[in-house]
């Protein structure tokens, strides 16, 4: 039986013993550990890649996100963005139908640039205009990067992405969830 895998979060240093508490209280529970698998972030050996974007990656794949909220979460500014100087994080998840009963999760910024490209090759400058946006740096961190570390987007040059003929297409992953946005 695949287990549901439980995102426990919280900001960094407020709730640290709750966190690891809950995790051992769903792992030792005979009934919860058969069907939850808990996820803490502190746990996650080092990788090749940004703690953000893996954080990030783990909680998009989370069937549970559990989110513990104290003193200092944070707000919502006019972006939907929660900060504070510990921790800035979002994770929106519009729900994708995915076939049968599973449920595809993915963040609407990625879903804003898989609409704009749609099947074409575009410049930066192209799909940024398509989505109506205009600061570049905006742009890339929001939604091109997260969009080609989740692979659903790449570029035609892969290791060149500030290239002035940089280009963007929707992969294989990509298409098939543009296929999935356009039959809603």
């Amino acid at each position: 039986m695949n287990r549901k895998t439980v995102f426990i979060s919280s900001v960094q240093n407020e709730f640290a013993t709750q966190r690891k508490l809950l995790a051992d209280y769903i792992r030792q529970d005979a009934l919860f550990s058969m069907y939850f698998e808990p996820f803490l972030f502190e746990e996650l050996p080092a990788q090749d890649r940004s703690a953000q974007t893996a954080y990030l990656e783990q909680a998009a794949n989370a069937e549970v996100y559990l989110l513990l909220m104290g003193e200092k979460y944070g707000y919502e500014d006019v972006d939907g963005i929660h900060q504070d100087e510990d921790f800035r994080v979002v994770l929106w998840r519009p729900e994708v139908q995915e076939g049968g009963t599973e449920t595809l999760l993915v963040d609407k910024k990625i879903i804003r640039i898989i609409q704009a490209i749609r099947g074409d090759t575009k410049t930066a400058r192209e799909i940024m205009a398509t989505m109506q946006l205009k600061g570049e740096d905006n742009f890339r961190k929001r939604y091109l990067h997260p969009s080609i570390d989740f692979g659903y987007v790449s570029g035609l040059y892969h290791d060149a992405y500030k290239r002035r003929d940089q280009a963007y297409y929707l992969t294989d992953k990509g298409l098939k969830l543009l296929s999935k946005l356009l039959k809603k």
